[in-house]
């Protein structure tokens, strides 16, 4: 199995959002009320949303291939975290086909992930997990993260009984 993680360019732009979309659907199309998966995907993964993240200073999104196919992305945040969090990078999205679960790829990119924020300073990791994905939460507490709050999502559509979030943190 060749594993291989990308920055993503303006030229990845339309195979980005096809593997935003589908890995983002396959796992969470469920957590939404009528019209409300749709409003995200637009939202959050629409050619205008992810050209303007690709040519941000404040975002990366990474394309993540399996053996040269495209299986999921993540994307890092760098604009929310002022003072005193300057130290912090933020991990906002990591999203993986669900045939790719429990292949090692997500603790791979993490790893990348880590990397990246040493490289750069940073002296912690910040996520936020839905907080009835439990496999996430333990894949995350045993890559060292801990829960640093609990707090809520707020979206439109995004069904009531699952808006509650963990806030998790791992020192670097």
């Amino acid at each position: 199995m060749l594993v291989e993680i990308h920055k993503a360019q303006l030229a990845d732009l339309e195979q980005l959002q096809q593997i935003c979309v589908d890995a983002y659907s396959q796992n969470f199309a469920h957590h939404w009320h009528k019209g409300g998966l749709d409003w995200y995907l637009d939202q959050q993964f629409s050619p205008g949303q992810l050209r303007q993240a690709i040519e941000s200073a404040e975002t990366d999104y990474y394309l993540i291939f399996k053996d040269k196919l495209p299986v999921g992305f993540c994307k890092l945040g760098y604009s929310k975290l002022t003072e005193p969090h300057e130290l912090w990078l933020e991990l906002e999205k990591i999203y993986m086909l669900p045939t790719e679960k429990g292949s090692g790829i997500g603790k791979t990119v993490l790893d990348m992930v880590i990397q990246i924020a040493e490289e750069m300073g940073k002296k912690e990791l910040l996520l936020y997990v839905i907080d009835t994905n439990q496999a996430a939460i333990r894949f995350y507490e045993r890559n060292g993260f801990s829960l640093l709050k609990k707090t809520r999502m707020d979206l439109p559509y995004f069904k009531e009984e699952l808006k509650g979030a963990w806030q998790m943190m791992k020192r670097l």
